[in-house]
């Protein structure tokens, strides 16, 4: 059945549901998309109809659902907004394309090489390929057939051995007989370049799918020695670490446990590599690294996501006055001396010296050597790990925070709406870590009523008709105006330019605004359930 059919026969399975049944099925799709990002199936909703217990039919529903594999892939979606990282990001930029030989593109490929499967390197195509070798690669299990001229070791400078620098280098360090060397660690095959992409971008989402789904703590998530990912993913690490930052092989030890790793869409746990710089999850992860290309940006999206609000005074828990690290540049602590600028950079700097080293092309440049010393929330330490668990452990409204963000992107309610108790029993859960923050959340009787409680709200509204100037235009212009939101400088779809605009807004999905997706969490914006009702109403009249 097509995805289009499976949704006209949920639709008319829904349309033949008993009136009374219309509560709980708004909160069975309301279950089913906040879980899983889709509705229903026309199976699940018959079944759920036949059910003389709609209560206990809705709890196995949701039980079934959150041992989906749809579900991890909507945690991962969740952790991976959580930080914003861009879709793009460079990876390997100095590393040489290898371009498998095939037929089909054979009056591109080297003149003399007719051997399916076999690499060579774009050079070839002038040069030739000759006889192929067999070599060893690090994203392969077996030796691969490959065009000698990719094939080499290392050449010698500095009296050290060191592979090959950038390619595209105009020092003149690479020269005719450089190769991809040894492992061909240089080179990434062209047609798979995009898996170490994706890798360095949804490396976060998948620590935190892992996290969810083993029980890990806050501290797995976030900082942790651990690596998480497949064989793409180590190999950035090394590439950039090893091969970019220091002009060093990667160690035996190094390169036993990227072949260790998944190659073919699996990923597993390993060691970061040993003999880099102490990494701490997400504070040193490359795309995070690129997103937030400086210590102060650094520390000020730690901030935001894990205590929910902007670097401020609060960062200066014991009202330090002096910049702990000397290694800070003359220009950094300018800001101390400045009485406007003090109160946030005494906790703001101090903080972000944990970071110092960190280029903004993800990796850590040793040289020159800089100090990682840190204050941080009162106390002194070193180094990222001390950074991340003194937000965990130690920075004030984190279990609150990450409740909060929860709730507000799963539900598409604001926190503020939520009953005094159900927030302090979110908050409680939300410190075992992020399996006990989420389900808790999913699981709750304020979660799975929801929507019921909300469709009841908006249809049984009472009121006269409402007047759109009155009544409608100061609640778009409240909690609906922005350029990325629906005001009338809408940059992306003019067709939802709602504030101010009476004919547009007669064709405004009700339905989401009625429950509770619009606006979304994250926009900074929020409509009460009045409002909500006043919205529905005006649409509807």
């Amino acid at each position: 059945m097509t995805f289009l059919a499976e949704i006209l026969a949920f639709a008319l399975v829904l349309a033949a549901a008993p009136a009374r049944g219309q509560d709980a099925s708004s909160q069975l799709r309301f279950l089913s998309r906040a879980t899983r990002d889709r509705l229903p199936t026309a199976d699940e909703a018959r079944a759920f109809y036949a059910a003389g217990d709609k209560p206990a039919a809705l709890d196995a529903a949701l039980a079934g659902w959150l041992g989906e594999p749809a579900h991890g892939e909507r945690i991962e979606r969740y952790f991976h907004d959580m930080f914003g990282i861009e879709p793009f990001v460079f990876v390997g930029e100095a590393s040489l394309d290898l371009i498998a030989y095939d037929a089909a593109d054979a009056g591109e490929a080297p003149a003399d090489l007719h051997e399916a499967g076999v690499y060579y390197l774009p050079k070839d195509v002038k040069a030739g390929c000759g006889t192929p070798v067999s070599a060893a690669a690090w994203w392969s299990d077996q030796p691969v057939r490959i065009c000698p001229s990719a094939v080499s070791a290392a050449i010698v400078y500095d009296g050290g051995a060191v592979y090959c620098p950038d390619p595209f280098s105009a020092n003149g360090m690479r020269n005719a007989q450089c190769g991809c060397g040894p492992e061909e660690i240089l080179c990434v095959p062209r047609a798979q370049k995009g898996q170490v992409i994706a890798g360095v971008v949804r490396e976060f989402a998948g620590r935190g799918r892992h996290a969810y789904e083993t029980g890990g703590s806050w501290l797995d998530l976030l900082g942790g020695s651990r690596f998480y990912g497949d064989r793409w993913l180590y190999f950035h690490y090394l590439y950039q670490e090893r091969v970019v930052a220091k002009g060093q092989a990667p160690t035996a030890a190094e390169m036993a446990v990227l072949h260790a790793l998944p190659v073919d869409g699996g990923k597993a746990e390993a060691e970061l590599p040993g003999e880099g710089p102490e990494r701490a999850g997400v504070a040193t992860a490359p795309a995070f690294l690129r997103r937030f290309n400086n210590f102060r940006s650094r520390v000020r999206a730690l901030t935001e996501r894990l205590l929910c609000h902007d670097v401020d005074g609060s960062l200066n828990t014991d009202g330090i006055q002096e910049f702990v690290n000397g290694d800070l540049s003359a220009f950094d602590k300018q800001h101390g001396d400045e009485e406007a600028c003090a109160t946030c950079h005494f906790g703001m700097d101090n903080m972000g010296s944990s970071l110092l080293g960190w280029t903004a092309d993800g990796f850590f440049e040793a040289f020159p050597a800089k100090s990682q010393k840190a204050h941080v929330f009162g106390q002194d330490g070193t180094g990222p790990r001390f950074l991340i668990e003194s937000y965990v452990l130690r920075g004030e409204g984190f279990a609150e925070c990450m409740a909060k963000r929860a709730w507000e992107d799963f539900s598409g309610v604001d926190w503020t709406a939520l009953a005094e108790a159900d927030r302090a029993a979110f908050v409680a859960a939300a410190a075992d870590g992020p399996r006990g923050a989420i389900r808790t959340i999913l699981t709750s009787v304020a979660f799975k009523e929801l929507r019921a409680r909300k469709y009841q709200a908006v249809a049984s509204a009472p009121g006269a008709v409402l007047d759109f100037a009155a009544d409608v235009q100061p609640i778009l212009a409240r909690s609906c105006d922005g350029a990325a939101c629906h005001g009338a400088d809408n940059v992306r779809n003019k067709g939802s330019a709602y504030v101010g605009n009476e004919a547009l807004l007669k064709g405004a999905p009700a339905a989401r605004i009625g429950g509770g997706s619009m606006p979304p969490a994250g926009s900074g914006m929020a409509l009460s359930d009045e409002e909500r009702a006043v919205l529905v109403r005006w649409i509807g009249q």
